[in-house]
């Protein structure tokens, strides 16, 4: 048996020809001679895979090329071809997205991908159910390659991984709204920096209280509770549900703007997010108790 399959593409051709050089030695494990010869076709290179058994013996030996060859291909699309196909979806978006972003877009939208191939339970995250990209492309690629000794990546790609470059665009669409969520998000605690640069202190130090419900409790150095007009008109957006607590919390310390601001609290991946937003905003004003007699007073142990 003497089998000729072609692998044609015009891109990262070189990185293609050593993956296939690297697994001729494990074909030659199974008993199957491999070479490799290199053809140009205009801007096409078509790599010509000649391969024949040395042990005639060996049951399944097609099979066996077409899927080790099989492997390769989906390992190069994925590997080599993805960050460009991604780079040129992000591209199309040219109207939607800033020059400066578009690398911080295509690098996001990579690690969409990866992180659904982990966590395809996640509905949320969850591009193609079952099984992760790079095997259902296998799948694919094995499939064709049964009933056919050329192929070629750009076409193939086009027309019979429809269903992968749609991932792919989904992957784009969830990394521009991260990013311009984040950008949003940037610019909203820039504006909140700058209005406590503007606010004279109300107090010169504030403690507060994070609970494990979400309530909190606000104290000024002497441990007397902070009670003045912007409580209840905070209070009523939080009854009708326009704000949390914890945006509470953080419009309550904008309004006292405190030269010292203290949290109290043994829920810190409870409160990981808000005091995060805390202190970008207040910046070295702030800091984490460890436990202390006030947290005591409380109803809240040592750390």
């Amino acid at each position: 048996m003497k089998l000729l399959i072609s692998i044609g593409a015009i891109r990262k051709v070189e990185s293609l020809q050593k993956r296939l050089d690297l697994e001729a030695h494990n074909l030659e494990n199974w008993g199957i001679k491999f070479v490799l010869n290199s053809v140009k076709v205009g801007e096409l290179t078509l790599l010509q895979c000649n391969l024949r058994p040395i042990l005639q013996t060996m049951p399944n030996q097609e099979l066996i090329i077409r899927y080790y060859l099989a492997r390769v291909i989906s390992d190069f699309i994925v590997t080599e071809w993805e960050l460009p196909l991604l780079n040129k979806i992000v591209n199309q978006h040219h109207n939607l997205v800033a020059w400066v972003e578009r690398d911080q877009i295509t690098q996001r939208a990579k690690k969409i991908l990866d992180l659904t191939d982990l966590i395809q339970e996640d509905k949320t995250v969850a591009l193609v159910a079952n099984s992760n990209r790079r095997n259902w492309i296998l799948k694919e690629v094995f499939h064709y390659l049964e009933t056919n000794n050329e192929l070629i990546i750009d076409g193939f790609l086009r027309f019979r991984l429809k269903k992968y470059l749609n991932q792919l665009r989904q992957a784009v669409d969830l990394a521009i709204d991260e990013v311009q969520q984040e950008k949003e998000y940037q610019e909203f605690i820039h504006l909140l920096r700058y209005f406590v640069q503007m606010q004279e202190p109300q107090v010169s130090q504030a403690h507060v209280i994070l609970r494990p419900n979400g309530i909190f409790h606000i104290f000024d150095a002497q441990g007397k509770p902070v009670e003045n007009e912007y409580q209840d008109s905070f209070l009523l957006e939080v009854v009708d549900n326009e704000l949390n607590y914890e945006d509470l919390l953080l419009s309550a310390l904008i309004t006292l703007a405190p030269q010292q601001i203290t949290l109290h609290t043994l829920e810190i991946k409870r409160y990981l997010e808000s005091i995060g937003t805390i202190q970008r905003v207040f910046g070295g004003r702030v800091e984490i108790c460890r436990g202390c007699e006030r947290c005591q007073e409380q109803g809240q142990p040592y750390n």
